[in-house]
């Protein structure tokens, strides 16, 4: 279940982009630049805050964020929309709990052990009684 993002901690700016748009991209902001505070957040566990501080920056001030940047349409809500899923993405990267350990065998069971001793007599017996038994040992 993915994290739902609360939208008091979010900060939007929003600058001139240089991406598609004409002449439009000299005149509009529709560069999103958004700023998650996900340490001051009320709706975030400690824990949560934790696994975050992996993939956060520090802003001037000392406090921990997660900025992401969207340049890449021609509308500012477009771009808006893109960052947000964006730090969606991140979000729920950080918080994804680890893989399991592997499982590392140490030795065979003793059963196991008793299997293979027994397959092996059983083999060593079915060889041996291929043998001619006139023939003669070299010494």
């Amino acid at each position: 279940m993915p994290l739902e993002i609360h939208p008091d901690d979010l900060r939007f700016r929003f600058c001139r982009s240089g991406g598609p748009g004409g002449q439009n991209v000299n005149k509009v902001n529709t560069a999103v630049r958004l700023v998650y505070r996900y340490a001051a957040s009320r709706f975030l566990t400690d824990a949560q805050k934790v696994l975050l501080a992996a993939v956060a920056t520090t802003t001037r001030d000392g406090e921990s964020v997660i900025v992401v940047e969207a340049e890449t349409h021609r509308t500012q809500g477009m771009n808006r929309t893109l960052a947000l899923r964006k730090l969606q993405e991140i979000v729920d990267r950080a918080l994804e709990p680890p893989p399991p350990g592997r499982v590392v065998v140490t030795g065979l069971p003793a059963s196991a052990k008793a299997v293979r001793s027994r397959k092996k007599k059983r083999r060593g017996a079915v060889k041996s009684s291929r043998r001619n038994p006139f023939e003669e040992e070299w010494e």
